[in-house]
C-alpha cells in the first residue's frame, strides 16, 4: 500500500487505525477539518497545529478526502427496492401507528382549478408520463425484512371524477367536501402508491386538479416540479427540462445508506455536538405546565408585516450582503433575543437538502433542520450579525448531517434540548396564477385539525411567506402549551424589529432588542 494514499473504498463503516488516529488527534488539537470541492480544508487556532500534524495531514490528505467526503451520488440505473434514510425510519414507524397526522404526511399537495376546454384523457397522459422522469411516485412504503423500504412500481390510479350534475348549491358544497377527502385522506403507506393524483369536473368548463406527493417522497420543490412537468406533458412540450434527470430519488437513498455508515458521519456528529455544547433550550417559556403524553391541537397564528413589500426586504438583504433567508434569520434571532433576555440561542434552519446539483431536479424529500447557534455582544452592529450568521450557515452546509442524526446523538448522551424553528418560503404557492398556464388558478383545502402530544411538539414553528406585495408571518404551536395572545405577541414583536431593521439597518444588536416604548404592532390575522 502507498504510504501517501489509502482507498478508503474497503472501508465503507470505518477507516485504517493511522488515519483515524489522525483525525482525532486533529480533532484533539482544535483543528477543524473539512472537505470542500474535493478538497481538504482545515480551520486552527494559532499554533495549535504542530509541523508534525501538518506535514501528516498532507502526507494522508487523499485519504482524509475520501473519509471525511459528503455523499457522493451517482446513477445506478432502475431498482425494485430502495430503503428510507436512516433519519425518515422513525418517521415511518409513527406514520404507521398514527402518531403523525395527515398534517405531516399530506402537507405536499398541489390543486388547481382550470377554466376553459381541458383534454382530460391528455391531462391523464402528462399525469403519467411524470412517472417516466420520477420512478418514486409509484412506490409504495413497506416492510422488507424488518427494514422499511420503497417499492417501485408503476401502478398508478389517476382518480377522475365527474360533478358536474346537480345544481351550483348542490355542488359546491359536494365537491369541497371531495377534494378535501382527495387532498387530506391518510395514506395507506403499505397498499397505496405514495403519490395520489387527481382530476375533478365540476362544470363543463371547470375542472379541479390536483396530487397529493407523501412527505417522505417529496418536498415543496417537488411539488413544484411535478406540477410544471405534468403540465409541459399536458401541452405537448418535450425540451429543456422535460427529459429526465440524471439521478434518480433511488440514487440518493442508497448513497446515503452507506454514507450514514460511514466515519464521516461519526466526525461530522462530532463537529456538531461541539458546536452545540452547553446550549439550553431556546423557545418561548410555555404558559402551560402539562404531562408529556398530555394532547392538544396545532394551531396557528398569522400577520401581516404592516408597513412592508418584500422587496424592501430584498433591498436590504442585498444592501448588508446577505442573502435574504439570512436577514429573516437574524431578525428572529432579536425577536426570540428580546423576548427570553439571552444572547447565545439556537434557532433550527429549515435546508432544502439539495446542494448537490444533481438533486435539483429531482422528486423526493431532502429538507432538513440545521441548529443554527447565535451568540452576538449587544455591541455588535446588525449588519455584523447577519453577516456572521450567513458565514455559520455557509459553514454548516460543508458539514452536512441529518438532523435526526443529531436529535439521537442528544438522546444518546442523555440530554434533550427543544428549539424554535423558521421555514421559509420565497415565493408562496398561490402567489402567481400558474405562469404560462393564466386559467389556473390555485385552490384551496380544509385541513382538518391536528392532535399533537406535548412532547411530540413543545416546540413553536415560524414560517415566513412572500406574496406578490406583502409578508406575511405565520406560527404554529401547540394550544395546550401557549395562549394565543402570547402566540400573537411573538408575532408583533418581529413584526416590530423587522420595520426597525428596515429604518435602521446598522443599529448595534443591543438596540434593536431593547423594548420599544412605541406601542405594539396592531394585529392583522389572517
Amino acid at each position: 500500500m502507498n504510504s501517501n494514499s489509502v482507498d478508503l473504498l474497503k472501508f465503507r463503516h470505518g477507516v485504517p487505525g493511522e488515519i483515524d488516529a489522525l483525525l482525532r488527534e486533529a480533532r484533539d488539537c482544535g483543528v477543524e477539518l473539512k472537505v470542500s470541492a474535493g478538497k481538504l480544508r482545515f480551520d486552527a487556532p494559532a499554533g495549535a497545529m504542530s509541523d508534525r500534524l501538518r506535514a501528516a495531514l498532507g502526507q494522508y490528505r487523499e485519504a482524509i478526502v475520501a473519509a471525511l467526503r459528503g455523499p457522493a451520488f451517482r446513477a445506478r440505473g432502475p431498482v425494485e427496492t430502495a430503503p428510507l434514510v436512516y433519519h425518515y425510519r422513525d418517521l415511518f414507524k409513527k406514520l404507521r401507528t398514527g402518531e403523525l397526522g395527515v398534517e405531516y404526511a399530506n402537507s405536499t399537495h398541489s390543486v388547481f382549478r382550470f377554466t376553459g376546454h381541458l383534454n382530460t384523457k391528455g391531462l391523464i397522459a402528462g399525469i403519467r408520463a411524470v412517472l417516466d422522469r420520477h420512478p418514486i411516485l409509484g412506490a409504495r412504503a413497506q416492510i422488507r425484512g424488518g427494514v422499511p423500504v420503497f417499492v417501485y412500481s408503476r401502478d398508478v390510479n389517476v382518480y377522475f371524477s365527474d360533478e358536474s350534475h346537480g345544481t351550483d348549491a348542490e355542488r359546491t358544497p359536494r365537491v369541497q367536501a371531495l377534494i378535501d377527502d382527495l387532498v387530506w385522506r391518510p395514506f395507506d403507506l403499505e397498499r397505496e402508491t405514495l403519490f395520489r393524483p387527481f382530476v375533478v369536473k365540476v362544470a363543463p368548463l371547470t375542472h379541479v386538479m390536483g396530487f397529493v406527493i407523501h412527505h417522505l417522497i417529496g418536498d415543496l420543490i417537488s411539488i413544484a416540479l411535478a406540477t410544471q412537468d405534468i403540465f409541459r406533458g399536458y401541452a405537448g412540450l418535450r425540451t429543456g427540462s422535460a427529459e429526465s434527470p440524471a439521478l434518480q430519488y433511488s440514487d440518493y437513498l442508497l448513497e446515503m445508506e452507506e454514507w450514514l455508515l460511514s466515519v464521516a458521519l461519526r466526525y461530522r456528529l462530532d463537529y456538531w455536538m461541539r458546536r452545540l455544547l452547553g446550549v439550553r433550550d431556546s423557545c418561548l417559556e410555555p404558559d402551560f405546565t402539562v404531562s408529556p403524553d398530555e394532547g392538544g391541537t396545532l394551531r396557528s397564528e398569522m400577520l401581516d408585516l404592516p408597513g412592508s413589500r418584500p422587496d424592501d426586504l430584498r433591498e436590504l438583504a442585498s444592501r448588508l450582503g446577505v442573502t435574504l433567508f439570512t436577514l429573516l434569520l437574524a431578525i428572529y434571532y432579536c425577536t426570540l433575543r428580546r423576548q427570553l433576555d439571552r444572547s447565545d440561542l439556537v434557532i433550527l434552519m429549515m435546508h432544502h437538502g439539495r446542494d448537490h446539483p444533481g438533486l435539483a431536479k429531482m422528486v423526493g424529500s431532502f429538507q432538513n433542520q440545521i441548529p443554527v447557534r447565535i451568540a452576538a455582544a449587544a455591541e455588535t452592529g446588525f449588519s455584523g450579525l447577519a453577516q456572521s450568521i450567513q458565514e455559520y450557515c455557509s459553514s454548516s452546509s460543508e458539514q452536512y448531517v441529518p438532523y435526526g442524526n443529531i436529535r439521537h446523538e442528544f438522546f444518546r448522551t442523555q440530554t434533550s434540548h427543544v428549539f424554535p424553528e423558521l421555514n421559509f418560503v420565497p415565493l408562496a404557492a398561490g402567489a402567481t396564477r400558474g405562469g404560462e398556464h393564466d386559467a389556473l388558478k390555485a385552490e384551496p383545502t380544509r385541513q382538518p385539525p391536528t392532535r399533537r402530544t406535548a412532547g411530540e411538539h413543545p416546540y413553536h414553528v415560524m414560517d415566513i411567506a412572500m406574496l406578490d406585495s406583502r409578508v406575511k408571518l405565520k406560527c404554529t404551536y401547540l394550544d395546550i402549551l401557549f395562549r394565543r395572545d402570547t402566540i400573537a405577541r411573538h408575532l408583533q414583536v418581529f413584526a416590530e424589529i423587522a420595520l426597525q431593521v428596515i429604518s435602521h439597518p446598522y443599529s448595534t444588536v443591543g438596540t434593536i432588542c431593547k423594548p420599544s416604548l412605541c406601542s405594539a404592532v396592531a394585529g392583522q390575522g389572517a
